[in-house]
Order: C-alpha cells, then structure tokens, then sequence
C-alpha cells in the first residue's frame, strides 16, 4: 500500500514537474522564452498574490491561464508570485523598482492584449500600444474612464508614443502671449498665471465674472498643431478652484470642436482643493493648436491653473 502512494506520488512529480519544464522552455514551439529581470518588481499593479512550491516557472504556468495576467514578481525567499495586470513598459518609470528578493517576469506568450476585453480595461488608448511595445491596429477597445468601462474606438495612427507636457508650466516653452482668456478678474488673475504650478499673483486665472457654465474660459496656443493626448488642473493658492470644465480645441482659432467621448461633449472632474493636480488621460489624442479650458462648476470661483500633455 505505502509502495503504491509513494510511486503515484513520484509520477504526480515528475508530471508536474514536466509541466513546469514545458512552461519554462515554451520558446522552442511557441514565441519567445519568458527571461526573468532579477533585482527588479513591478509595484501598484498587483491583482492577486499566491504562494507555490516549485520556483518561478510555476507563477509563469499559472500566469499564462489567468485572463488578466500580463506580468509578475516573484519574492524569491517566500516563494510567492505576485501577478500584475501592466507590464513595465504600459507604467511610469518610477513603478518598475529595484527589490533584491523579487525578480520580474513580462508575459510573452499568450499574453491578452491590455484593452481587448471589458476584464482587462486600459486607462487610454496610448496605454495599449505602450503595453503592447508596438503600434497596434486602430479598432474598438475596452477604455476605463472615471471607472466606468466603455468600448471606444482608438485610432491609433494619432497615438503618439510618449504622452508628455507641453510646457504651460514653463514660460520660455509657452511664452505669456499665448495665454489669454475670455476675461480676467484684476492683475492677480492674470490668463498666464493659469500655469500648472504657478505662485505669482493668487496662483491661478479667473473670470471677471460668473455668467455661467461654458461661457468663459482659458486658453493656451501650442504655437503649432500637436496631438492633445492628456489635460491636468489645479485649483489657485487661495480657496477657489473649478470642480468640473470641458475641453474645447481648434486648429485655426475659428472652428471649434468640444472635446467628445461616446458622442457627447466630456465633463471632466476638476479640483477638490488648492493644490492637488488632477489628470485625465483623451482615449484617443486630438490634433489641435488652440486649447480651450471652460468651468462647468466650481468652489468659491471657477479660478484654475493648467497643463497639456502631447
């Protein structure tokens, strides 16, 4: 009887084992080997933790079955896979650290693509081809914008490859002239003291007035025409901040098209105080020169000061 449990039970290891193995070496038949970073994790993007018993290319075999997997760590004292639903490249640079007792493993094989199902939502289009390291068709994919899920359609030929700001932040890149407004409140309310960051004045733009939602705004001129892919905003050094505003863009500084998602006009959520910045991601870039900012609801004022990522 003992003889019979312990040979079922060398068979079950040397099955499993084997399994293992087939895991490990899957560059033979089916794409690239799975080459781990030593030193090195992935943080923030864990969605499930499991401890194992047979090394790191057992969180590899279970990592392939799991819908949502596209990378994971692995605590090499503790044995333990710590899956993630990123790679390193969709993340900020800051995300992917140095830990000597884990290493990092991408999922090459069998991967699904970030934003192909509604369990696997990417936060903008630029996000997929950035998790993917390519350029991928243009098509309907699953977007999560302010928590809700939506199938959008990214085009992706207007995706740029890095998502950075254009400089609203620095005077030397976007000069005071290129921000005006369609009013402001006195010289502490100055248009190009809605600069992200900005201390001069109360830190920040404001109307004359309060007419009402979707009549003044703040504008910035890129100087050329540039793929809008992300906005930021801050409230102002004093107690006024715009709680919520929509977009308005234009090439010519004649025609002007508001910011839509699904076919109808978005409403961003703005400030809840002073100083934290709040951005938001465009699904799909849109090409403009011309930017314009317009307060939907606010606190105190519709006071703001701004960025714009290309």
């Amino acid at each position: 009887m003992h003889e019979k449990t312990a040979v079922k039970g060398l068979l079950f290891t040397v099955f499993f084992l084997g399994l293992i193995r087939k895991a490990a070496t899957t560059d033979q038949c089916n794409g690239p080997r799975q080459i781990p970073i030593r030193d090195k994790m992935l943080k923030g993007h864990i969605y499930e933790t499991r401890w194992v018993r047979s090394g790191y290319a057992e969180c590899l075999f279970i990592c392939r079955d799991e819908k949502v997997c596209q990378s994971f760590n692995f605590v090499v004292k503790e044995s333990k896979c710590e899956f993630n639903n990123r790679t390193k490249e969709a993340c900020r640079p800051e995300d992917f650290v140095s830990d000597p007792h884990r290493l990092y493993v991408k999922l090459d094989v069998s991967r699904v693509p970030l934003g192909s199902i509604p369990e696997l939502p990417a936060t903008s289009c630029q996000e997929i081809n950035k998790n993917e390291g390519k350029k991928l068709d243009s098509g309907k994919y699953w977007i999560s914008l302010s928590g809700t899920i939506v199938h959008v359609y990214c085009n992706m030929s207007t995706v740029p490859e890095e998502c950075q700001p254009v400089g609203v932040a620095n005077s030397i890149k976007i000069p005071n002239a290129q921000m005006t407004a369609s009013s402001y409140y006195d010289a502490r309310y100055y248009p190009h003291y809605g600069r992200l960051n900005e201390a001069r004045g109360n830190g920040g733009w404001c109307p004359k007035t309060r007419q009402g939602p979707r009549t003044d705004y703040l504008q910035v001129d890129l100087g050329t025409i540039q793929s809008v892919c992300a906005v930021a905003t801050q409230g102002t050094r004093v107690n006024e901040w715009t709680t919520s505003y929509v977009l308005r863009m234009s090439t010519d500084e004649i025609i002007w098209n508001p910011y839509k998602e699904n076919n109808a006009e978005k409403v961003f959520q703005g400030n809840a105080d002073q100083n934290t910045i709040v951005k938001h991601s465009l699904p799909t870039a849109v090409k403009a020169r011309f930017v314009r900012f317009y307060y939907v609801t606010y606190h105190n004022w519709p006071s703001i000061r701004v960025e714009i990522y290309v």
